[in-house]
């Protein structure tokens, strides 16, 4: 064989031992390091779906902080009351005429939320109802509009819209709790409609960057500058109208949802296509006055209100407001936007006033209109105050009483009338005249502590409502299961034996000791081994042998003296 064989022969060799032997090697150094391949491919997948996971955990997390913010408060009734206050101021912003606003029942979801409804029923313009949806949208609330019921007494023109709404706001348990829907402070001095720089008090829980909006009366303004408790305002924000406002006049928080992006343009081919009304050939204008949709003044609570005409001609311009005859000591009215402000001082008398308007065209005379309304000046009525309530004790199956007592604070002494609010379990019942509270809490009911809401509302106008809580303690009616086993008599020392089977408890009684069970509190006058004869101030009764102390025979009541106490 030449050497040039021999030397492709040692080639075919080699290949066909590569063949065979490769496979060999691959098992024994590639397959552990593809394994390890695999493995870790796996766990990269699993570390990176966590961390999806953890990122969706933290934008539920900064999405609840933002609900527990924008929610209602976390007190169901405060939640209540503040709503329903602002639904009505902003109806008044809008324009509203004659709006009642009616409470819905709360619903509480679980320990989750509570939806507190209000419903508000008003006349408007489609304009006006435009306007209110439009800020329900952009407020930072969590909230929605629940339904609109709408009704068009005409087709021509742009009438007087019947209006029912009801708004729906959530409440959720685990937010801040606070006083108030938003933020407050008060202005320390008067801003006059040209003014753009206002001292307020120190401010809480307010933003600290500029381009926030706050609410006076019924004008909003937008916070350009902030020096401390100087603020410097854009006045007049969202078309409203800007006022005068004296010192002490609330600047209440207008959040703006971040995520709302539409302006009161996007309503205008609403309006200007009312489904509710057909073109009119020619326009007839017959102006006059809303009525006021407040006219009561709490001595000691800025009053504020606003003068709107309807069916004004525009061509005579904006209407020009005065009053006709001396108003009353204090109260202002601005020309320019009808805007009226009171707080009534002490010199004051709690009484009705009269006062007489004129609106009129600065452009054309003969556009002129005059209502005369009354304004009544009333003292607060205060709500009535509860006094300081220790927890109480109720035992198993049997009747329970218990006495509560408020009082009215108010300047007259005003009837109250007691109610259970909140959730009551099954069976408590209170006297809506004495305030007697009675319940016989059922056997099968859980052992604990059941706190009960009562409120107390006073006969005042308007009436004034507080609320307490009275923790009772439900317990294991022990006499229930305390019986009557066995007797003994040891060198003429009778002994009786009293056994618990509920506890698996035996208690020994001698004459002239006393037992105290559950309610029960008697002194052992005299063991027999038939009964046990005990007695309960000037009762006494027997004790069957076998008997619980539940079924005490009474034999006889004595009259007590005059300084002994029947127990």
């Amino acid at each position: 064989m030449q050497a040039r064989e021999k030397k492709l022969a040692l080639i075919l060799g080699g290949a066909v031992a590569v063949w065979f032997v490769l496979p060999v090697l691959e098992g024994w150094f590639l397959q552990p390091v593809t394994q390890r391949e695999g493995l870790l491919a796996v766990a990269q997948s699993q570390l990176d779906d966590r961390e999806a996971q953890l990122n969706e955990l933290h934008i539920a997390r900064a999405r609840l902080r933002d609900w527990q913010y924008e929610c209602l408060p976390p007190n169901p009734l405060t939640a209540q009351r503040e709503y329903q206050e602002w639904l009505m101021k902003l109806a008044a912003m809008s324009g509203f005429q004659n709006p009642i606003a009616t409470l819905g029942r709360r619903t509480p979801r679980g320990a989750t939320y509570v939806q507190v409804p209000v419903t508000i029923e008003a006349d408007v313009t489609l304009e006006q109802l435009s306007r209110f949806l439009y800020q329900c949208e952009r407020v930072a609330l969590l909230h929605r509009i629940d339904s609109i019921d709408v009704n068009s007494p005409q087709s021509d023109g742009n009438p007087l819209l019947k209006v029912t709404l009801t708004a729906i706001g959530l409440s959720l348990p685990n937010a801040e709790e606070r006083r108030y829907l938003f933020p407050r402070t008060a202005l320390t001095a008067e801003l006059t409609p040209e003014g753009t720089t206002i001292e307020v008090q120190p401010p809480e829980r307010f933003p600290q960057v500029t381009g926030f909006q706050v609410r006076l009366g019924q004008e909003l303004a937008t916070v350009t500058r902030l020096e401390d408790t100087t603020w410097t305002l854009q006045r007049g924000a969202e078309q409203t109208v800007a006022g005068i406002y004296p010192a002490g006049t609330v600047v209440e928080l207008f959040p703006i949802d971040r995520d709302h992006t539409a302006t009161f343009e996007h309503y205008a081919s609403l309006i200007e296509n009312s489904p509710f009304t057909k073109p009119a050939p020619l326009l007839e204008y017959n102006p006059e006055f809303a009525a006021l949709s407040e006219t009561v003044i709490l001595r000691g609570t800025p009053w504020e209100a606003k003068l709107t005409v309807t069916g004004w001609d525009p061509a005579g311009g904006t209407p020009q407001f005065n009053f006709i005859d001396e108003p009353p000591s204090g109260l202002q009215l601005n020309a320019e936007s009808g805007q009226l402000n009171w707080d009534p001082s002490a010199d004051v008398a709690s009484q009705e006033y009269e006062v007489q308007v004129r609106a009129e065209s600065p452009i054309k005379p003969q556009q002129a209109i005059e209502t005369t309304f009354t304004l009544s000046v009333r003292d607060p009525n205060l709500p009535p105050t509860f006094g300081e309530i220790e927890p109480v004790t109720a035992y198993s199956g049997r009747p329970f009483t218990f006495s509560l007592t408020a009082t009215d604070s108010g300047a007259n002494e005003n009837a109250i009338a007691y109610s259970l609010t909140g959730d009551v379990p099954e069976g408590v019942k209170i006297d809506e005249t004495t305030g007697d509270l009675s319940w016989t809490p059922p056997i099968t009911l859980e052992l604990g502590e059941y706190p009960i809401e009562v409120t107390a509302t006073d006969a005042g106008e308007p009436p004034q409502s507080s609320s307490t809580t009275v923790s009772i303690n439900v317990v294991e009616d022990s006499a229930l299961h305390t019986y009557y086993v066995g007797y003994f008599d040891e060198d003429g020392q009778p002994e009786a034996f009293l056994y618990n089977r509920a506890t698996n408890e035996r208690t020994i009684a001698h004459p002239g000791e006393q037992i105290v069970v559950a309610d029960i509190d008697a002194e052992v006058a005299h063991i027999t081994p038939e009964h046990l004869e005990l007695t309960i101030g000037s009762r006494t009764f027997h004790l069957s042998l076998g008997e619980s102390l539940r079924q005490l025979l009474l034999v006889r009541q004595e009259a007590p003296s005059n300084d002994a106490e029947d127990k």
